[in-house]
């Protein structure tokens, strides 16, 4: 089961993580509807090539949308808040995971196409983008399912 220990409040590293992983998410939210960005370039360039490019355009904004939903549980683990019920955040989560899965067709090329140039930099790349994201799993993880095991003891 889980240990209580691992289950004390978070400090100031998450407090950190909280407002650099925010701040992530909020340019790229802004990245994929800015007109002059990268990615509102790639995605409607495809579209006007062929509409069913739309879905992919969907999906990264479903993709985006979730992460920004993210940041609600994942502000409330770090300050340690309760708020609504803990299915809610655990579909959520679930969400988040399938949208990340299938959101993000500019980065999966852009990560293919590092591999092929540059082994090295695409492992700075892999490594950069693991730090900045799998903390914000397991802090909405631990948030989402936490909430039921506190209530089933």
């Amino acid at each position: 089961m889980w240990d209580n220990s691992a289950m004390k409040k978070p400090g100031w590293p998450w407090k950190i993580y909280f407002f650099v992983f925010s701040v992530h998410v909020l340019l790229n939210m802004l990245n994929l509807f800015f007109p002059d960005s990268l990615p509102y370039v790639y995605y409607h360039i495809l579209m006007a090539f062929h509409p069913g490019y739309r879905t992919a355009y969907g999906l990264a904004v479903l993709q985006v949308i979730f992460n920004l939903i993210t940041v609600i549980p994942l502000f409330l683990f770090v300050f340690q808040i309760r708020l609504l019920n803990a299915h809610l955040w655990q579909w959520i989560f679930v969400l988040r995971v399938i949208f990340d899965l299938t959101g993000h067709a500019l980065e999966i090329k852009f990560f293919r196409s590092v591999f092929h140039a540059d082994l090295q930099t695409f492992l700075s790349y892999l490594f950069i983008f693991l730090v900045l994201i799998v903390p914000s799993y397991i802090g909405c993880f631990w948030y989402a399912f936490r909430l039921n095991l506190e209530k089933m003891r």
